[in-house]
């Protein structure tokens, strides 16, 4: 098992196995101030591919770990995953909208639009699911996730597929702006995987947080960009 820490600066970070380092901003093919942590995806992915599927490969956060008060050890990731093909954090819930009107309150519509335009158009057999997950108040965010490396290999090449594209065909300001699109992206496979499998097994886990959940924090940056947006 190997998952990666995400991280673009020196920080606490666990060492042993499963975890990994990697660096957003040290060698990294993508520009992490487009892609954040997405950057440190893309290098492991290139690195291992392909992987075996007889092994889990997944992502965090330096500042977001699945866990309970620390970061899971290997042995607890082990367990789960007896009974599991894909880990994830549990769902966001923003009740009183859904997912793409709470995205689009805070972030570019057009290029949202524009990277479901790409999976209409490339990937069609994904293009069901951006109106299940658009019409949900809820949501897997975060970019975390711990999956077979089969599931892996296919969610990695389906979500650069679409971002690369991406790249090519919006001029973008928004930082950040493909770590953001992602989010939504993750949930949208999912669908098509569980199109693909109905014996698919997902299972949800706590987040934690070593810094505290900043979801104050992040509602407060969400009414700032709110607001900007409006003023533009």
């Amino acid at each position: 098992m190997k998952i990666i820490v995400a991280t673009h600066k020196e920080y606490p970070i666990p060492t042993e196995p499963p975890y990994e380092t990697v660096y957003t901003n040290r060698g990294a093919e993508l520009d992490d101030k487009a892609w954040c942590e997405l950057s440190a995806l893309y290098s492991f992915w290139k690195k291992y591919s392909p992987l075996s599927s007889d092994t889990a490969y997944g992502m965090v956060h330096y500042r977001r770990y699945f866990g309970k008060g620390r970061p899971y050890t290997g042995a607890e990731f082990a367990a789960v995953m007896q009974n599991a093909d894909i880990l994830l954090p549990k769902k966001r819930n923003y009740i009183i909208q859904n997912n793409y009107d709470h995205y689009i309150r805070s972030h570019s519509k057009a290029n949202l639009d524009a990277a479901y335009q790409i999976i209409r158009r490339d990937y069609p057999d994904y293009a069901n699911g951006i109106d299940i997950v658009n019409r949900r108040v809820s949501a897997n965010m975060f970019n975390m996730f711990v999956m077979t490396g089969d599931f892996f290999e296919d969610y990695c090449g389906f979500l650069f597929g679409v971002l690369r594209t991406l790249e090519k065909e919006i001029s973008p300001t928004e930082p950040r702006v493909y770590g953001f699109v992602s989010e939504l992206l993750q949930n949208i496979w999912l669908e098509r995987k569980k199109t693909e499998n109905n014996t698919l097994r997902i299972t949800e886990l706590p987040v934690y947080y070593p810094e505290g959940d900043p979801i104050f924090k992040k509602g407060i940056a969400m009414l700032g960009r709110m607001v900007k947006r409006k003023s533009n």
